[in-house]
């Protein structure tokens, strides 16, 4: 649509407002000139658009180092609980008195 055209139609319409007796010209007739929401709606969707995808590989870059450093620490526990086990195991068998006083120490008076 040509300016010419646009201001035309607005001419028109401040016209048809006035001979229905409204005054106010309000900032609507305008925006017809310029109307640019389609434009910014369009940009404003690009925008989030982008930022998501930029959260997105941040996200998925970040997530398996914190994955792997929770598997590397579950290990890293489960070793340690194997080796207290087997570190039991054996002073039970060597010497069930000083198994029946680490198990009382740990974990109350057997019943």
């Amino acid at each position: 649509m040509d300016w010419r055209t646009a201001w035309e139609l607005v001419k028109i319409e401040v016209k048809l407002r006035l001979d229905q007796g409204v005054l106010r010209v309000g900032t609507q007739y305008l925006h017809r000139l310029g109307d640019n929401r389609m434009l910014r709606t369009i940009f404003t969707i690009g925008l989030f658009a982008v930022l998501g995808l930029i959260a997105l590989r941040f996200i998925l870059g970040v997530l398996p180092a914190v994955v792997g450093l929770f598997l590397g620490l579950l290990m890293w526990a489960i070793k340690i609980a194997v080796f207290g086990l087997v570190i039991y195991l054996i002073i039970r068998i060597v010497s069930p008195d000083t198994a029946r006083r680490l198990r009382e120490k740990w974990s109350g008076p057997a019943v």
